[in-house]
């Protein structure tokens, strides 16, 4: 991860520190597999006009051990599940809405992708994302600066490489 979105992630968990849990907004989910699970949670500041945070914690189920803790500069928290066929589980999400993050549960990792168009406020924000059938494609719909939404497949590779260059884009 570069200089700059370090910096810029400091800014953001100190602002974050500013900010509430908002009351009865908790979510839980269970992984496909049930090891296993995510709880969502909304983030305000009653004193502020801004928009919500929100922060997803993914643990396993045996024993609660904290697998991320990713807390997201929007209130919207997308996520998905993927049991890949490379024998490794997967939470996708993302930290930062111009940006997407990728938890390899079964390693116990986490990767972050922030693309340069970000620092310009014009990187491709992910709304949603559905694996396919065979789990080594992803169709995402996402908004790209301000222009409609955007619906395009990923290849979603066994090592978690970023093939941000191989989208095919179509608008809805």
């Amino acid at each position: 991860m570069s200089e700059q979105y370090i910096e810029q992630r400091k800014e953001f968990e100190a602002s974050f520190k500013r900010y509430t849990k908002i009351v009865d907004s908790e979510q839980e989910f269970v992984s496909p597999s049930g090891i296993y699970k995510l709880k969502i949670s909304k983030y305000g500041n009653g004193d502020e006009v801004c928009w919500n945070y929100s922060r997803g914690i993914v643990s396993k189920m045996a024993g609660g051990k904290i697998l991320a803790d990713v807390k997201r500069n929007i209130g919207h928290f997308w996520h998905n599940w993927v049991e890949h066929p490379n024998g490794n589980e997967y939470l996708l999400c993302g930290e930062d809405y111009q940006g997407y993050s990728v938890v390899n549960l079964t390693q116990a990792t986490y990767q972050v992708y922030f693309p340069d168009e970000g620092y310009q406020g014009v990187g491709f924000c992910w709304a949603a994302i559905y694996p396919s059938p065979d789990k080594l494609m992803l169709a995402v719909t996402a908004v790209f600066g301000w222009l409609p939404t955007r619906f395009c497949f990923m290849i979603f590779g066994s090592l978690m490489i970023f093939l941000t260059k191989n989208l095919v884009v179509l608008v809805i």
